[in-house]
């Protein structure tokens, strides 16, 4: 390649590399693409060599991080280059943000910033970029929200070749893109205001007991950081990783250092020595990703619902499917469902999509069917003026 970019074309790199866990879907196992090549950029400068290139010849290009995406966002659908940006990590931080390149890992041999979001994977190699270019929430959604809410600002090429800068709430343009609008090379997080957490895990004998006290969590303005429910077949299921089972349902909290919380009367104090929170590698897709490993095919879908909602759809889809709610900031509960057949999975999916809630459809390539109306219009609008073309990884936006 005629930029001075280091690349390889090598198959088997470009095998890899045009792969990530997309085979853990049924439905999207399918799926496959194989790149031209890998290039691998160590700044902002060769990416825009790479980018300059690609349009002049009209070549398709896909950002790669760690590779841990299994909704198919780094598989080439129509060939051209892979940007491994892997090796794009510079990064600096002052007391409240943390700027950094994107290949900057969340995790090595320790949290590499104190983030106020960071995914459940964290421990598996992912990126900074990667994970903000194609993830969503993670620990800490309680009280922080979605990813690029902690985004001041993202610097990325953009499909005219252009390096741009996002801010406010421009940064939804590149946030769970998937690199569709630009390719980012710099992003600033804001970082959280404590160091240490304090795990609590309350036992709840009964699912009314335990959805009350997450409606009580909003309503009470209760200080959390993180809060994570679990079934007692989830619990028995994970087990043997995390040491502790149950037959009631767990709820899984995080608070800042100095705060307390009251334990309501029908809870029971769980005394793991913070086991559950230390495995918090199992929570949001951290449970697709350990019954898949366990069972080599498992049928999984998530949904954003309002918590209002949520005892009754747990008391419809507990008998027929393993649980593990998610809560967001805003009263938002993101249940995670999974089943290990076809039909209970159409059954839990009909209870499912039967409540008022927004799709988080984790079995489509496209991201339509992942973000929030007036956030997929930012990215549309974008698409739109700058890359008509589609040569900015190819068939992940319907536009």
């Amino acid at each position: 390649m005629k930029t001075g970019v280091s690349f390889s074309t090598d198959p088997e790199v470009v095998a890899e590399k045009s792969s990530d866990l997309t085979r853990m879907s049924p439905e999207l196992s399918h799926l496959s693409g194989k790149a031209d090549l890998v290039a691998f950029p160590k700044s902002e400068e060769d990416v825009v060599k790479v980018v300059e290139v690609a349009l002049e010849e009209h070549v398709p290009l896909v950002p790669r991080g760690a590779g841990r995406n299994n909704i198919g966002g780094v598989i080439p659908m129509k060939g051209g280059i892979i940007l491994d940006m892997g090796g794009m990590t510079y990064h600096h931080e002052d007391e409240k943000r943390f700027m950094t390149q994107p290949g900057v890992k969340y995790f090595d041999e320790g949290m590499t910033f104190n983030a106020r979001i960071y995914p459940s994977t964290f421990r598996d190699g992912v990126t900074i970029g990667g994970n903000f270019e194609g993830g969503c929430g993670g620990i800490g959604a309680f009280r922080y929200n979605r990813v690029w809410w902690q985004a001041e600002s993202v610097r990325m090429v953009n499909p005219k070749g252009k390096v741009v800068s996002l801010t406010a709430d421009d940064v939804k343009v590149a946030a769970h893109a998937e690199g569709t609008t630009g390719i980012v090379t710099e992003i600033s997080l804001l970082k959280k205001e404590w160091a240490n957490d304090v795990p609590v895990t309350l036992k709840f004998e009964s699912i009314d007991d335990a959805v009350k006290f997450s409606l009580d969590a909003y309503d009470e303005y209760y200080p959390i950081y993180h809060m994570t429910l679990r079934s007692p077949r989830a619990s028995t299921s994970m087990e043997g990783e995390t040491g502790v089972a149950s037959s009631g349902w767990f709820v899984i909290i995080s608070l800042p250092e100095g705060e307390t919380l009251e334990v309501p009367k029908k809870a029971q104090v769980v005394h793991d020595e913070g086991r559950l929170w230390e495995r918090r590698d199992l929570f949001f897709g951290g449970i697709i990703w350990f019954f898949w490993r366990r069972l080599g095919q498992v049928f999984y879908l998530t949904r954003d619902i309002q918590v209002e909602n949520l005892h009754e759809l747990l008391v419809n889809v507990s008998s027929m499917s393993t649980v593990q709610v998610e809560f967001l900031r805003g009263g938002i509960a993101h249940p995670f469902l999974i089943t290990t057949d076809s039909s209970s999975f159409n059954a839990v999916k009909k209870v499912m999509y039967s409540f008022p809630g927004r799709n988080f459809d984790l079995h489509d390539v496209k991201i339509n069917g992942r973000l929030d109306r007036d956030h997929l219009q930012k990215i549309i609008t974008y698409k739109k003026a700058y890359d008509k073309e589609d040569l900015f990884n190819p068939g992940k936006l319907s536009f």
